[in-house]
């Protein structure tokens, strides 16, 4: 869990972000709670503004009730509820995110066959080297 001085500084840097034209922001779908923490740590320490959902259906919800887009998502695969390629065709499907860059984390050796049967513009295999999360992030965000 997240302790107090570190939401505090996630709403500042939100607040900040909310201020500019363009915000960084960065959507987490992951379903393992403490690799989505983890991850969104990085990015909020390299000035994104990146928020979490723990699955699919909790993306594509906070996804369509966004005032602003996220600049990407990065999208686990196999997770409950609804999972990474649920959410990919639903995001294709709606015309208001579709053009959302979607980078795909999974840990599956099939992931990068799959790679021309849905949208995604990168796949980080898990685990993951910090730079290669950063650059990819970068990459979608510019």
């Amino acid at each position: 869990m997240m302790d107090r001085s570190m939401e505090g500084a996630r709403q500042i840097l939100l607040a900040r972000s909310r201020s500019c034209a363009e915000p960084k922001a960065v959507l987490v779908v992951e379903d393992d709670d403490d690799l989505r923490e983890m991850v969104l740590d990085v990015l909020w320490s390299h000035g994104y503004a990146a928020t979490g959902a723990e699955n699919g259906s909790d993306a594509l919800a906070q996804l369509r009730a966004a005032p602003i887009k996220p600049r990407c998502v990065l999208l686990d695969l196999f997770m409950p509820v609804m999972d990474g390629f649920g959410f990919l065709a639903a995001q294709a499907g709606d015309a208001t995110i579709a053009d959302v860059p979607v980078i795909v984390m999974s840990a599956a050796p099939m992931v990068d066959g799959a790679v021309a049967a849905h949208a995604w513009t990168h796949t980080l295999r898990k685990p993951m080297e910090l730079r290669e999360l950063l650059d990819a992030v970068r990459g979608a965000c510019e």
